[in-house]
């Protein structure tokens, strides 16, 4: 096996999809690829191709450190990848007690700094502490940023130079082909107003309270609609909020939707109000469709998928008043789509999968080796 892709806490986010694409993109290279999963239950993985082996962790014999510790014996991965803070403690546990000779690698996707700034300080202690602790047993960390590479260094100690950059397997073929299939909702009929795309997790990070209040400014002004994907505990809050403003007849929250490429690639503008990122996928996926985009200037991610914001504006974090004016410069003087494209070409599929190979030193893979002689 030459490497393992380790998230036991699997469920139907943004890291698992980017970890499913991982999976496809190092499979297609040649390499063997486990799926280490506890139990099989997401959509993601039922897009794998055979080849991949999806791993159920066996509770049976205990628990779940326990049943890592016997898969690591034996299966004997040469490479873990770990996504997830659970999963990455979790992963250098397991490897030490197994005492096994597998290299594991955490791979970090949010500015932990700006997650936990308004929290309580033992709280925040408490996650650096054992941030530092994690990371500094593994045999090497992977952030999907730059500026998250040195949000990760600033926490751990971790030498910023040490820590390597795989940018996430973002732009894929299926991607670009769900875009195109058919679309029912009312909004996006010929002739209706355009629509704003939001998307993500109904959390606080996310800040859809600041695209609400930033929408409402604008409607008065500019007919249009916000919509919003995704799913949370958030949902009565956002959604009184919306009727407390006035909006509610032009907001939809749409719940988890199984294909979000059909409405982001309808959509007038994707906005991004969210506190803390690590690489917002679906603010590439936005500029890969050719949507023009408008996003806070959080940690980390978002600078640098725009390039300083030559693709699309940056705001404040927090700024509601900013934020509301960049969406009416984005819809009334949008970018050419073929200019937005150009942003999100280092985040495809082949192209990730090949940087994640040369991090982890896997070599060639066995199914390019020539054949022993006879």
């Amino acid at each position: 096996m030459d490497l393992a892709l380790f998230v036991p806490s699997f469920d139907k986010g943004g890291v698992e999809r980017m970890v499913t694409n991982l999976a496809r993109g190092l499979d297609g290279l040649g390499y063997a690829v486990d799926m280490v999963v506890r139990r099989r239950g997401s959509r993601y993985l039922d897009a794998l191709a055979p080849s991949v082996r999806v791993v159920e962790l066996d509770l049976m014999g205990g628990d779940l450190l326990s049943a890592a510790v016997r898969y690591l014996k034996t299966a004997a991965p040469g490479v873990l990848v770990s996504s997830k803070d659970v999963n990455n403690a979790l992963a250098v546990a397991a490897r030490r007690r197994a005492g096994v000779a597998t290299r594991v690698y955490v791979r970090a996707a949010i500015a932990e700094s700006a997650r936990v700034a308004d929290q309580f300080f033992l709280t925040r202690w408490r996650s650096y502490r054992t941030m530092r602790r994690v990371y500094r047993q593994a045999d090497g960390v992977i952030a999907v940023s730059h500026d998250l590479a040195a949000d990760v260094a600033g926490i751990t100690g971790i030498p910023v130079q040490e820590i390597r950059v795989a940018h996430n397997p973002v732009v894929t073929p299926e991607m670009l082909r769900l875009a195109q299939v058919p679309l029912q909702h009312p909004w996006f009929r010929p002739g209706a107003p355009p629509v704003v795309l939001g998307s993500g997790r109904l959390a606080r990070v996310k800040n859809f309270a600041l695209l609400i209040r930033a929408y409402a400014r604008i409607r008065s002004e500019l007919e249009c609609r916000l919509l919003i994907l995704g799913e949370g505990r958030e949902r009565n809050a956002l959604m009184g909020l919306a009727r407390k403003l006035g909006v509610s007849e032009d907001v939809e929250l749409t719940g988890f939707v199984d294909n979000p490429f059909a409405y982001l690639s309808r959509a007038r503008l994707f906005a991004s109000a969210s506190l803390a990122e690590g690489s917002p996928n679906a603010l590439t996926e936005a500029l890969a469709l050719g949507i023009p985009v408008v996003s806070s200037d959080c940690r980390s991610g978002p600078r640098e998928i725009l390039q300083e914001g030559r693709y699309g504006a940056l705001v404040p974090v927090g700024d509601e008043g900013a934020f509301a004016a960049a969406m009416v410069d984005a819809l009334c003087h949008p970018r050419s789509p073929d200019f937005l494209r150009q942003a999100a070409a280092p985040y495809t599929l082949d192209g990730s999968a090949r940087e994640y190979a040369a991090i982890l030193g896997l070599g060639e893979p066995m199914s390019h080796l020539p054949a022993d002689p006879e």
